[in-house]
């Protein structure tokens, strides 16, 4: 599984891409997708979240460089403003991965918030 985790991280790019990116290559894809989104905690980028269209469905979720250690809470926020709780990811030296399956379809899922206490909120937004 380490190694997924590697091969997955090593696509992200290192920087944002521009604007209306997801929608011009959601636009041009039929079937099962895949999503990815930057998580940022208001001042940097610390991490990725990737999200699958299929039977099941899933998230994955890679922290990258977070301030501290410790579990955060991950809720996922649908487009209809629904805060569907998702568990805990844990998270030492700033860095941690966790994933789940969900029942929400990834058209649906507007962003992944971790919150933990004493920390800032790290946001991955899928859709503006």
């Amino acid at each position: 599984m380490a190694g997924l985790v590697d091969s997955i991280i090593a696509l992200a790019p290192p920087e944002n891409p521009p604007p209306a990116f997801e929608s011009r290559v959601l636009a041009g894809m039929t079937g099962n997708c895949c999503l990815a989104a930057a998580f940022h905690d208001g001042r940097r980028r610390v991490g990725t979240a990737f999200a699958y269209q299929g039977s099941p469905s899933w998230l994955f979720l890679v922290v990258q460089s977070a301030s501290g250690s410790g579990a955060y809470r991950a809720t996922l926020v649908r487009t209809d403003g629904l805060r569907v709780p998702l568990g805990e990811v844990p998270v030492s030296g700033g860095r941690g991965s966790w994933g789940t399956t969900i029942d929400t379809p990834v058209a649906q899922v507007g962003r992944i918030v971790l919150a933990r206490p004493g920390a800032g909120d790290l946001v991955a937004a899928f859709w503006p």
